[in-house]
């Protein structure tokens, strides 16, 4: 018999067979190789009487890996051959635990074959994503004088500090993403962050033309109040021009910034944050590419941004998927005469709806009620809830549409009251919200909320009603201080306060209210509605254990991620993760979904307050002091956990909230 020499840790079969006999042996080395790609040498030996080689051909299929699909390899002068083979498990779910390999050999007169069976090493999702080397690298920018600090991915960039007598602040440019950024304090001028952020979309509004302003609110790491909106700029000059141009609205000198740039239109990504020192931090990012909203997100959604004396931890979070997470959304729609476009336009960006829910980890279900569906009389209709998405979209087109000749007194606020609490005509059935599930609400009307109802009670209505669950307002209304078709809308809006409240979207209804549809109102369509998609998806989100940095997170699995690198999860919202920059969840999307019980590990940045408190106990934002000396009546630390969560700004300066 044929004797091998020098393989070492192999795994080696044979046929067992009398002397005389044709036999076949293959050995694989090592037996015990990664599902990331690491190869294994199989070679194989077909030999006849007398240990006399054999010629023609040895067919190999694995259970799983580079044979799965069979290959056929041709026996040398001495009767061998050999290959690789590999077992990646972002390219073949099956690679998981072991696999098989069998060859098979046809001759004149015999069927010879041999089996060899190897193991797999799953990724250490904790080395990919958490070893010293694989974690991201980030840059921290510090005005001069010290004032902010903004933390960036460490990359090619061009930064600059500036500073004026109103105000301190620091630029960056990308080239290479076609980016650019500053960030800057300046005094305050009125009074919540939502009025803040008002004063700043009307300084920018003065150097372009601002289209579809979406703001949210929500709390920073170190539990201040802050607003972040997404919009489009328009307007003459390149991306540094333009940007010098902002700086300028809002009291600020030049950036300091050169270098050729291209030009708009810009999309932008801004945060207001409103401290308690009379001072008000404002970071806005642009970019020319539609494509850019990530990245934006990373430098100006709020979590990159510090005061000079705060510091950075590394956090490691190692944890297992469980159940899909439940998310239970309501419509609540105007059917009135004037809400036929409205409805045409919510149907036209059904497929980006559909798409965005079912790329999503969520288990979630839909149902409406309309404006008018409230006692005495009813005059509109309920849908009940379901989990086709189709089913929801046929409420918007067809048939089974909304139709508009429900009630003109518009009572969004009492339609949702009545709906939850199973009010209705006799024989209506009730619909109930799932316990656990997180309850999200979107208002889509062109008209004021006419119920007595203030938006304060109507948000103690809820707390009350769901104790124990997060409830979430969204609007596609009239913006304040302005009419659109049906009635004028106040200067501090019922629904405006409710969503502002809430931390939910706030959307334009003359963008799905259009005389024309041009692919930019189209556009604008779709960006509206993908803003509340991307909050409700966010609901499925896995909150970590501290507020990430969202440009140093890093994520690894231990098991496929479709065809993704499980090593590396591909930043990228159809197909990969990202952050949700008011919640700082992480949310998986598209392919790159993990498997149930998969083991997700993430590394990350987050920031640590470094400086002295200037928060106070009460009044919605909870104390966030310095570590084994907090000043806190429960003791908690100050780590940028989720114990530095405040409440969100009301906005409700008509007493209303």
């Amino acid at each position: 018999m044929r004797v091998v020499v020098g393989l070492i840790a192999a795994t080696v079969l044979q046929t067992c067979a009398p002397e005389g006999v044709p036999t076949i042996r293959m050995v694989v080395n090592p037996k015990v190789i990664r599902d990331d790609g690491t190869a294994a040498r199989v070679a194989v030996w077909v030999a006849g009487p007398d240990d006399q080689p054999l010629a023609g051909q040895v067919v190999l299929t694995s259970s799983a890996g580079s044979l799965a699909d069979s290959r056929s390899i041709t026996l040398d002068q001495v009767g061998s051959a050999n290959l690789t083979f590999t077992c990646e498990a972002k390219v073949d779910p099956r690679c998981l635990g072991s696999v098989s390999i069998d060859a098979v050999w046809h001759g004149p007169h015999d069927e010879l074959t041999a089996s060899a069976t190897l193991k797999l090493v799953t990724t250490d999702a904790q080395v990919a994503a958490c070893a010293s080397l694989n974690r991201r690298r980030l840059l921290m920018l510090r005005t001069e004088p010290a004032r902010l600090q903004l933390a960036v991915l460490d990359g090619a960039l061009q930064q600059h500090p500036f500073a004026n007598p109103v105000g301190q602040g620091v630029a960056l440019v990308d080239p290479a993403h076609q980016l650019a950024a500053f960030a800057a304090t300046v005094p305050t001028r009125t009074g919540t962050a939502s009025d803040e952020q008002r004063w700043v979309l009307a300084a920018l509004a003065s150097v372009g033309t601002v289209s579809n302003p979406l703001p949210q609110t929500f709390v920073t790491w170190d539990g201040f109040d802050a607003v972040r909106t997404s919009l489009r700029l328009d307007g003459p000059g390149d991306l540094l021009g333009r940007l010098d141009a902002l700086a300028g609205a809002l009291g600020l000198p030049p950036t300091g910034l050169t270098g050729a740039a291209p030009n708009g239109p810009f999309h932008v990504v801004l945060s207001v944050v409103r401290t308690l020192d009379g001072q008000t931090s404002v970071v806005v990012a642009l970019s020319p590419d539609p494509q850019s909203l990530l990245l934006l997100d990373e430098v100006a959604g709020g979590s990159a941004l510090a005061t000079e004396n705060d510091l950075t931890a590394e956090r490691c979070d190692v944890f297992e998927l469980g159940e899909r997470p439940k998310v239970d959304f309501i419509w609540v729609v105007d059917d009135s005469c004037s809400m036929s476009s409205s409805q045409t336009a919510v149907s036209r960006v059904g497929q980006q709806i559909a798409a965005r829910v079912n790329a999503s980890w969520l288990d979630a279900q839909f149902a409406g009620v309309s404006t008018g569906y409230y006692p005495p009389w009813f005059e509109g209709s309920q849908r009940p809830f379901t989990r086709d998405v189709s089913t929801m979209l046929g409420w918007f087109s067809g048939r089974g549409a909304w139709g508009t000749s429900g009630s003109g007194a518009e009572e969004g606020f009492a339609g949702l009251h009545s709906f939850l609490e199973h009010e209705g005509p006799a024989g209506a059935s009730p619909q109930l919200v799932r316990e656990g599930s997180e309850l999200h609400v979107l208002f889509l009307s062109d008209a004021p909320e006419q119920s007595d109802t203030t938006p304060g009670a109507m948000l103690q209505y809820l707390q009350q009603k769901f104790p124990n669950q997060k409830v979430v307002a969204h609007a596609i209304v009239c913006p304040e201080g302005t009419t659109c078709g049906d009635g004028i809308e106040a200067s501090v809006g019922k629904y405006h306060s409710l969503v502002r409240a809430t931390g939910g979207v706030l959307g334009s209804i003359d963008v799905f209210n259009p005389v024309t549809v041009t692919p930019d109102v189209a556009a604008q369509q779709a960006a509206t509605m993908d803003a509340v998609l991307h909050a409700v998806v966010g609901a499925g989100g896995f909150e970590l254990q501290s507020r990430p940095i969202s440009a140093s997170v890093r994520v690894a699995t231990s098991a496929t991620v479709g065809a993704c690198d499980n090593t590396d999860v591909p930043h990228d919202d159809n197909a990969g993760w990202r952050v949700e920059p008011t919640t700082g969840r992480l949310v998986f999307a598209g392919p790159c979904v993990p498997p149930p019980s998969a083991r997700v590990a993430v590394s990350y940045l987050s920031w640590t307050a470094g400086s002295s408190p200037v928060h106070t106990w009460g009044a919605g934002v909870r104390s966030v002091e310095l570590p084994g000396d907090s000043g806190r009546p429960d003791g908690g630390p100050r780590d940028g956990g989720p114990v530095d969560a405040g409440a969100a700004d009301a906005g409700c300066d008509d007493g209303g909230c």
